[in-house]
């Protein structure tokens, strides 16, 4: 699947998938709704969850397990198919909450086929495991941010996680996009901003300085993966998008004041942070 890519170390995904695991498995199976309380206060979100282990096809062993918040109100449903557009795909949006994430298992499911191979008949089982995780992480009255991490494996050493993020304008639910948080014009300002201040993380908190050179500085770069907080702005960075697997994801903070000289100032981004200075 194109819209799919991968994040964070070995040990700690694994770590997160097994007790992400053990406490989906300690609930009733299926799909189920209930309460969550990471949400603005105008909104009110759902949380959907679904497990699946099939073990039944000597040739795939087979498991899913989804969790994800909705909105459930029926004026945001732009919101919410946005959301569902972009954690599960566009061809999801539409569909009913009792059969959104089993339809999503299955499309995955029916795309998981062993080569018909005399030789291979019986002897080579595919191994395919998903976890997906879907929330809110910040929301302002003028927009909110949406995270989806995403755990799969699929044979190997490991299996292999990324974390992407989305932001939405609120009240009507359209993506905000990097160019529309950050002013064009500001690109290579933005650029010089992050590199900088991966210097300063990698430098002083992440990695003794001998490491550094294992680091692509060119792909420091705005790579339109990031979320807002009180503080600034984090850009998100996977395994292999700036460092190798086993340096794990990397995030770099942009400071509110660096980063709002840097913004487009019709964006809510920049009319919240400007409202906090105030």
């Amino acid at each position: 699947m194109t819209y799919r890519s991968f994040i964070a170390t070995a040990f700690a995904a694994l770590s997160v998938a097994v007790l992400f695991l053990a406490a989906l498995l300690s609930g009733c199976a299926g799909e189920s709704r209930q309460g969550t309380t990471n949400q603005p206060a105008a909104l009110s979100f759902d949380t959907l969850t679904y497990s699946r282990i099939d073990t039944a096809d000597a040739s795939l062993r087979f498991s899913l397990i989804a969790e994800i918040a909705l909105p459930e109100d029926y004026e945001t449903e732009a919101l919410r198919n946005n959301i569902i557009s972009d954690v599960l795909g566009r061809q999801f949006t539409g569909k009913t909450d009792r059969r959104l994430l089993e339809n999503y298992a299955d499309t995955i499911r029916a795309e998981m086929t062993i080569p018909e191979i005399e030789d291979f008949a019986g002897t080579v089982q595919m191994r395919y495991e998903e976890k997906l995780h879907g929330s809110v992480t910040f929301a302002a009255d003028s927009f909110l941010c949406y995270s989806r991490t995403l755990y799969i494996y699929q044979g190997g050493a490991h299996g292999l996680q990324t974390v992407q993020h989305f932001t939405y304008r609120l009240p009507d639910g359209t993506p905000l996009h990097e160019d529309d948080v950050f002013d064009p014009a500001a690109k290579d300002r933005l650029t010089e901003l992050l590199v900088s201040e991966a210097d300063r993380l990698r430098n002083d908190t992440i990695l003794p300085r001998e490491k550094n050179e294992y680091f692509n500085d060119r792909n420091i770069v705005p790579n339109g993966n990031f979320h807002i907080t009180d503080s600034g702005i984090v850009y998100q960075y996977n395994p292999y998008d700036i460092a190798p697997y086993s340096f794990g994801a990397v995030e770099i903070m942009l400071p509110a004041d660096k980063v709002m000289p840097l913004l487009n100032r019709q964006s809510p981004v920049f009319g919240f942070f400007f409202g906090k200075r105030r």
